[in-house]
């Protein structure tokens, strides 16, 4: 799945990218009361989620690792997309914060980028058409 971002009003994949991840995690909240026995019972609370993206580092695409850190450095919220482009697939969308920006500059190879989100909303499925 691609990861596209949105904090300029345009909706735009990130150039060149290596690897893509979304995690998505549920409280649980405890409702044990003197009525209910021996055994805790237990009940879903909120849900939240993380995901990263990383590759190659493009200093002249128009969402890449410039855009990250200005939203990073500005508290910018951004929209992300998790698609496959496949018609008929899920879209996976929500809006989020950039927790972490991470640069590498080797000394032979690639310089690459990793961004880390903190989902923040309600996250959605849709098809892609």
């Amino acid at each position: 799945m691609k990861v596209y971002i949105d904090s300029i009003g345009a909706t735009t994949v990130l150039d060149n990218q290596l690897d893509s991840s979304l995690e998505l995690t549920r409280d649980i909240d405890e409702t044990t009361t003197k009525d209910s026995g021996e055994a805790k019972t237990f009940d879903y609370g909120r849900y939240t989620g993380t995901g990263t993206v990383s590759g190659y580092v493009a200093f002249d695409s128009d969402e890449g690792v410039e855009q990250g850190i200005s939203d990073l450095t500005n508290g910018d919220t951004v929209v992300l997309v998790y698609s496959t482009e496949v018609a008929g697939d899920s879209d996976y969308s929500t809006t989020a914060l950039i927790s972490n920006v991470s640069l590498t500059f080797p000394n032979e190879g690639i310089a690459s980028f990793s961004f880390s989100y903190q989902f923040s909303g309600a996250f959605t499925e849709t098809a892609h058409v």
